[in-house]
């Protein structure tokens, strides 16, 4: 019966831990911070649809004809491409899928 009582303190060790473990990640109000993702981007794609006031796509658009800005600071405009395949309806998730986006 003495061999026995180790195995079992050890076992009523492991449990009375792990229910302390339980009890301490379940208290509200106590989450822990989510660390920030850092990444090195080196290019962003940037969808954009453009329309007149009548809701007409409008043409000829050169990337000089826009303006990118992140915080505040101007950003360059490295690549520049124009698309006039699919309505706007197709355009946008389209787009927004090749970007990452659900």
């Amino acid at each position: 019966m003495k061999e026995r009582r180790p195995a079992l303190r050890a076992i009523s060790l492991l449990v009375g831990l792990l229910a302390l473990a339980a009890a301490g990640s379940a208290q509200p109000g106590m989450q822990q911070p989510v660390p920030p993702i850092i990444a090195d981007v080196k290019e962003v794609l940037v969808p954009v649809i453009v329309t007149d006031p009548k809701g007409h796509h409008v043409g000829n658009l050169k990337g000089s004809d826009f303006k990118v800005s992140e915080d505040g600071v101007p950003q360059e405009i490295v690549s520049f491409r124009t698309t006039v395949d699919a309505p706007a309806s197709e355009t946008v998730p389209a787009a927004c899928q090749a970007a990452g986006e659900p």
